[in-house]
């Protein structure tokens, strides 16, 4: 497993994780775990390729709070030519379930952005687990009339490896956009995150948003309002 404590930075002002930082560790360690069995992106990178998150769906059993030592297992159930299906489980130090995750990766090429056959690129390299686990694969989030919209640029500090807006800053972007954060995060159950088409560095990209009481739903928008990623956050009642 991968071990984690959580720390002040990680935290919100109610000393719990907050959604960005708790995705952040999630994805990180799907990239440990690559790197580990041969397939990380600095093995990729020799090659022109590279993993890119298409899906990601988080259920939050307990979250995790600062100063929590945290293990992270993760394995991939599923390989097909276009994505790798991945999970995730968090527990804490008395071993208890704090969060379930699963996930949807591709690999592009670095340069051309095109989606690669993973199958062919990897063969037999990915080893296949069948864990039980009782997580659905990552959802998709359908698409709503907003009733509020505001406009972001994209800045170097919101930039990644892959040259394009790093899959967390979408997390954190579409958190601001929930009205009683205090209340509200300390309530959160489930966040569903789907990226389309990716944004860079200088993009100024429109937010658009549609909250109620136990759901926020968020889009991004690309200059001819074509939908960047999208996101939904649902809490308890």
């Amino acid at each position: 497993m991968i071990k984690y404590i959580i720390t002040p930075e990680d935290s919100d002002f109610s000393g719990f994780i907050r959604l960005q930082p708790l995705c952040n560790i999630i994805i990180s360690a799907a990239g440990q775990d690559a790197d580990i069995n041969g397939f990380g992106i600095n093995s990729l990178l020799k090659r022109g390729l590279s993993w890119v998150l298409s899906q990601l769906s988080v259920r939050v059993v307990q979250m995790p709070k600062m100063g929590d030592a945290i293990e992270i297992k993760t394995w991939i159930e599923r390989v097909n030519r276009v994505f790798t299906l991945r999970y995730f489980q968090i527990y804490n130090g008395k071993g208890e379930l704090l969060v379930v995750a699963s996930s949807h990766w591709s690999m592009i090429n670095y340069k051309t952005r095109a989606i690669q056959n993973i199958v062919t690129e990897l063969g037999g390299a990915i080893e296949v687990q069948v864990v039980d686990h009782g997580f659905a694969p990552p959802v998709k989030v359908e698409m709503f009339t907003y009733d509020t919209s505001f406009n972001r640029a994209i800045k170097y500090s919101d930039i990644d490896i892959n040259k394009h807006l790093t899959a967390t800053r979408y997390v954190d972007w579409a958190c601001d956009t929930v009205s009683d954060p205090l209340e509200k995060f300390s309530k959160i159950k489930q966040v569903d995150l789907n990226y389309y088409k990716e944004s860079f560095i200088d993009d100024t990209i429109t937010i658009c948003s549609l909250e109620s009481d136990d759901v926020n739903l968020c889009a991004f928008k690309d200059a001819q309002q074509k939908v960047l990623f999208s996101c939904k956050l649902t809490f308890t009642d």
